[in-house]
């Protein structure tokens, strides 16, 4: 039996469409490429035009109310900045950032998109007076959302750097006074339906929460990579037990494609007769609208030192 005319219209739809998202994918893939190639630049601003210092090319790709955050810090798109010196403390130049894994997907029908990148920062760092010389190479991680306004623009984005355990646990005793565990419920602004459904994953609720298809994290630590979905949902499990507590939600929506930023604080064991502890982290996770309930597509975990 023949194919229908209709047969037919439906199946050069669907390959109209399949061809347009991959046409979106690598439109992504090539956005997020470019803005990472310019990490390091001495300023950007609203424009993205070449105000810079010292002959440094502009950062590209952000849309004029970008934030941009690194680790603890956050920096909007209109004043300038230095991704280098706000990431790794001790920044000369000569940046470039190594890709060795990127997961891109396009969202909301094609008018949002989100991305998660595992990678190696090289760099220059001041080690005496006029003097530079390479640093030992950084492992970074890097996720965002874009939507599509007449080309692939960056709303979001997220640098992040792993820091090791006993670090980071060690930190909690930095605090002074020390920070307690979190109790209550966390401040929220922003969008009010994700900040809900983030309040669900502290704690223990986190692979409940997570997407039904692609979905990607990474933790604090450098082993702690979920590069896919089996990895991701391990990673979840472990830390749906580590009795994880949210101070601080601030959650946007770009259609049906989210971005939350999460101060989170992980309880510390005490030295013996000491009042409870702990050292305070941050998740920067990209969400989705399925079906009507948000559920996360992609977690990045940075330490957050104080």
């Amino acid at each position: 039996m023949g194919l229908t005319r209709v047969a037919l219209v439906l199946m050069a739809s669907l390959v109209i469409e399949r061809g347009a998202r991959a046409d979106a994918r690598a439109d992504v893939e090539a956005a997020v490429r470019a803005h990472l190639k310019t990490f390091g630049a001495a300023e950007t601003a609203a424009t993205n035009e070449s105000v810079t210092r010292g002959g440094a090319d502009p950062i590209t790709g952000l849309a004029p109310t970008a934030l941009v955050y690194l680790n603890k810090d956050t920096a909007k798109a209109d004043e300038p900045f230095n991704f280098g010196v706000d990431l790794t403390g001790n920044f000369s130049g000569s940046a470039s950032i190594k890709i060795e894994k990127m997961t891109v997907v396009v969202a909301d029908g094609g008018h949002a998109a989100w991305f998660h990148v595992r990678g190696t920062l090289k760099y220059k760092e001041v080690v005496g007076e006029g003097i530079d010389d390479w640093a030992k190479p950084l492992p970074v991680r890097v996720s965002g959302a874009l939507v599509d306004d007449h080309g692939w623009k960056i709303v979001r984005v997220a640098y992040t750097a792993p820091i090791e355990d006993k670090e980071m646990i060690a930190s909690a005793g930095y605090h002074d006074p020390p920070l307690s565990p979190a109790s209550g419920a966390p401040a929220h602004t922003g969008d009010a339906a994700i900040g809900k459904a983030v309040d669900a994953w502290f704690p223990g609720g986190l692979v409940a929460a997570a997407g039904a298809q692609t979905i990607v994290a990474n933790g604090t630590a450098p082993g702690e990579r979920g590069d896919d979905r089996a990895a991701a949902l391990k990673l979840a499990k472990a830390w749906d037990k580590l009795k994880l507590g949210a101070t601080e939600v601030d959650a946007v929506a770009f259609g049906k494609l989210g971005f939350v930023r999460v101060v989170v604080r992980l309880p510390v064991k005490p030295a013996k007769g000491k009042t409870p502890i702990a050292a305070e982290m941050v998740l920067h996770a990209v969400v989705a609208d399925e079906g009507g309930t948000w559920r996360w597509q992609s977690l990045n975990w940075g330490g957050r030192n104080p």
